[in-house]
C-alpha cells in the first residue's frame, strides 16, 4: 500500500510559507562518483563536485525530470534546477526532447550568475532515445521517458545500498514556475514522521493561472493523474479508455460537471481543516494518486523493482503519474 498526499505548493502560483530547514546528512557508508565526466569518456555532463565517501550532504535528495525543449525553458524552472543542484547538491537527471546542449551553456551562465564558481552535484543531461520519441500517444510517451530515466536513477546507488530517507524529486521542466527549492526540500523532511505523517508520495498542488484575465479563477493543473479517495479519477470522460463513471466515483468532481475552480476550492478546503487562523498554512490532503507537475518519492517506492511506468505484466505495479 502506497501512501499518496498533496501539498499546497502549486506549480503555477504563489505558494503558502512553510518554514525553511536544512538538514546534513553524513552518508558515510555510501560512495559515489560523477558517471559522465571527462576522464571516464562522458561528454553530456557538468564536471561538478564528485560525491565521495563521507561526504556530507544537504539533503538525500535527487532531482529527476522531463524537459521538451531546452530553447523554451522558463527563467525559473532553470534556476530551480542550477540551485537544486548547487545548494542542495542534489544529483540531478534530466531528460531533454531537443536542445540538450543548450541547456548546459544556460545552466553554466545561471550557475556562474548565482554562484560564481562553486562546486556542485553531478548534472546528467540526457537526449530523450529515439524509441520514446516514437510513442504517438502521449501519456504512453511520458511513461516511457519516466522509467527511463527511473533506470537512470536506480543506477546512483551501488547494489545493496540503503536508500533510507533518501527522495526523489520529479519535475515537469516545461512549467512556468515551480516551488521554491528549499520547501522542496522542507517537505521531503516533513515526510518521514513529521507533520506531513509517514507517507511514500507527496505532490505539489498544482494550478493553471490564466495571467491574461486576472479575474479568472485558478484551474487545477494535473487531472489526469490525480485521483480522489476512493476512487474518483478527474480525467475528462471523452478521453478516458472506457467512457463511463463507475459507481464509487463522485460525480460532483468530474470535468462534465464540475467547474473550473471546483478542484481548487475543494483540496483548499480540506487542507484548511479546522484551522481558524489565516497564515496560509494547510495540511496535505490524502489522495489515492497525483503528480501536479513536482513530486516528491520515497526512493525504496521510486526504485522498487515491483513497479513500472511502463508494463503489462500483471505481477507489477504501475506507476502512475
Amino acid at each position: 500500500m502506497v501512501s499518496v498526499k498533496i501539498i499546497k505548493f502549486m506549480t503555477m502560483a504563489l505558494f503558502p510559507a512553510i518554514s525553511f530547514i536544512t538538514l546534513a546528512n553524513v552518508f558515510a557508508d555510501f560512495k559515489y562518483m560523477s558517471l559522465m565526466t571527462e576522464e571516464n569518456g562522458g561528454n553530456n555532463a557538468v564536471p561538478c563536485l564528485k560525491k565521495y565517501e563521507g561526504e556530507t550532504f544537504e539533503s538525500k535528495i535527487i532531482l529527476t525530470g522531463l524537459m521538451r525543449d531546452a530553447s523554451k525553458v522558463s527563467y525559473d524552472a532553470l534556476t530551480f534546477l542550477v540551485q537544486m543542484n548547487c545548494v542542495q547538491y542534489a544529483p540531478a537527471y534530466i531528460l531533454v526532447e531537443e536542445n540538450e546542449e543548450l541547456l548546459f551553456m544556460m545552466y553554466g551562465r545561471v550557475k556562474t550568475m548565482l554562484f560564481g564558481p562553486k562546486l556542485c552535484s553531478t548534472l546528467k543531461v540526457t537526449t530523450q532515445p529515439e524509441y520514446v520519441s516514437k510513442i504517438t500517444s502521449r501519456v504512453e510517451r511520458i511513461a516511457s521517458a519516466r522509467e527511463f530515466l527511473r533506470s537512470q536513477v536506480a543506477t546512483f546507488f551501488p547494489n545493496g545500498a540503503s536508500l533510507h530517507a533518501w527522495k526523489i524529486v520529479s519535475v515537469d521542466f516545461d512549467l512556468l514556475e515551480l516551488p521554491l527549492p528549499s520547501k522542496v526540500v522542507t517537505t521531503s523532511l516533513r515526510m518521514d514522521g513529521g507533520s506531513i505523517g509517514d507517507v511514500d508520495v507527496t505532490c505539489a498542488n498544482g494550478v493553471v493561472k490564466t495571467f491574461e484575465d486576472e479575474l479568472e479563477p485558478e484551474m487545477y493543473y494535473d487531472t489526469f493523474a490525480t485521483i480522489l479517495l476512493p476512487d474518483t479519477f478527474l480525467f475528462s470522460m471523452r478521453n478516458r479508455v472506457m467512457n463511463k463513471t463507475r459507481p464509487e466515483e463522485d460525480q460532483s468532481f468530474l470535468p462534465h460537471v464540475a467547474k473550473r475552480d471546483t478542484i481548487i476550492k475543494w483540496l483548499n478546503k480540506e487542507g484548511r481543516g479546522n484551522r481558524t487562523d489565516d497564515d496560509g498554512k494547510m495540511d496535505p490532503v490524502p489522495v489515492r494518486s497525483c503528480f501536479g507537475g513536482l513530486a516528491i518519492y520515497r526512493a525504496s517506492k521510486f526504485l522498487d523493482t515491483r513497479c513500472s511506468y511502463e508494463s503489462n505484466d500483471p505481477k507489477k505495479y504501475e506507476i502512475c503519474q
